[in-house]
């Protein structure tokens, strides 16, 4: 039976991990950090509207949070805030460390993204989306900067903060964005249903197609072979790299946000509406719409 972890007052949103934590902010304006066992370490207070993305910087002592009040905030993980980073014009809905530790970057809203250091100063603003900026991620390897937003397209960003690519291909506004471990392949989740399978240099792969509704997260596997995606339509997917479906997750009452591995790849965690957030042992997940769809095609086999 996966374990559920409950406490929120509004939907969970997207997620971040390490080895000791999980960390997940809310609608409620709260972030949360549990153990991997499930017990609640600390709830952080002090963004002023909705928390959209949370992201641990590489040592995980601290922590980034983006939310809708326009502000990036910088907390210890024991609670203590550090920074707060003003300069948005509009709701911030994306934060990532880079790999180094020595640059956060923001996306928001304005249309832009922003690269702070993490003493609170603004390093420069990268201009190029045509409207809101969702997604953002660095490549592992750190050499590059990946956004997503609602001009459909994925642009792909030097550290120098220039712009190198720009991928065209979803029909919608592009909500999530993952880089695989090995940074040759981007993922990208939209609103067209869809996930894409890029590779750095801005050739599309594949396309994974089996969700029902907007596609809201994607996440890498730690080994880079599988992927799991969120969506609107209250489903978690885990997916081969190569958009073979693996498996389908049902357990959330309404739509689900964050997803993400954890860090030895074998607990899915998942983030909803719902106000919940959900460990599965994803191996062992067959759910009972699962187990009825394949009894269905047992009796249709054995019927024909």
């Amino acid at each position: 039976i996966p374990q559920t972890l409950h406490g929120y007052q509004g939907p969970v949103t997207n997620l971040a991990l390490n080895q000791q934590t999980i960390a997940a902010g809310s609608w409620d304006k709260t972030i949360r950090l549990w153990d991997w066992q499930g017990d609640l370490q600390s709830a952080l207070e002090g963004h002023t509207d909705r928390i959209w993305q949370v992201a641990f910087h590489p040592n995980g002592q601290t922590l980034a949070s983006a939310s809708w009040d326009k502000t990036v905030k910088l907390w210890r993980s024991e609670g203590n805030l550090l920074q707060t980073f003003k300069g948005h014009q509009d709701r911030v809905w994306g934060v990532a460390f880079s790999p180094d530790g020595e640059e956060i970057a923001s996306a928001s809203w304005d249309k832009t993204i922003k690269l702070w250091h993490p003493n609170g100063e603004l390093l420069r603003t990268l201009r190029g989306h045509q409207d809101r900026v969702y997604g953002i991620t660095y490549s592992p390897d750190g050499q590059y900067l990946v956004s997503g937003g609602w001009d459909h397209t994925v642009r792909l960003w030097n550290r120098r903060g220039e712009m190198i690519k720009s991928l065209h291909g979803h029909r919608a506004p592009i909500w999530g964005i993952a880089v695989s471990p090995d940074s040759q392949l981007i993922a990208s989740a939209s609103a067209d249903h869809t996930i894409k399978i890029w590779s750095i240099t801005g050739r599309l792969i594949t396309t994974l197609q089996g969700h029902r509704a907007r596609v809201n997260s994607v996440a890498f596997s730690p080994d880079g072979q599988l992927l799991a995606s969120s969506s609107y339509d209250r489903t978690v997917r885990i997916w081969q790299q190569d958009g073979t479906p693996v498996t389908t997750l049902y357990g959330h009452n309404g739509s689900t946000w964050g997803v993400a591995f954890s860090p030895d790849g074998q607990t899915l965690i998942s983030s909803g509406h719902d106000r919940k957030i959900i460990l599965w042992d994803w191996q062992d997940s067959r759910s009972f719409e699962q187990l009825l769809e394949d009894g269905c095609r047992w009796l249709d086999d054995y019927l024909a």
